[in-house]
């Protein structure tokens, strides 16, 4: 149905918000919402390799 004519959709692309423009001019608009980007409290600690000696046999 939305593959029909008349139907519109605009995504900005600087704020990631959609408006859907039906064939009888009402717009519907979508916010994504804010994707926060993860903290690391001591990225010199939590950040490194787990470097371990890979040399040995494994236990088992």
């Amino acid at each position: 149905m939305k593959d029909a004519t008349g139907w519109g959709f605009n995504l900005d692309g600087e704020t990631g918000q959609l408006t859907v423009t039906t064939p009888t001019g009402r717009q519907h608009r979508t916010q994504p919402e804010t994707i926060l980007k993860p903290t690391v409290e001591k990225p010199d600690e939590s950040t490194k390799d787990n470097l371990h000696d890979d040399t040995e046999e494994p236990p088992f």
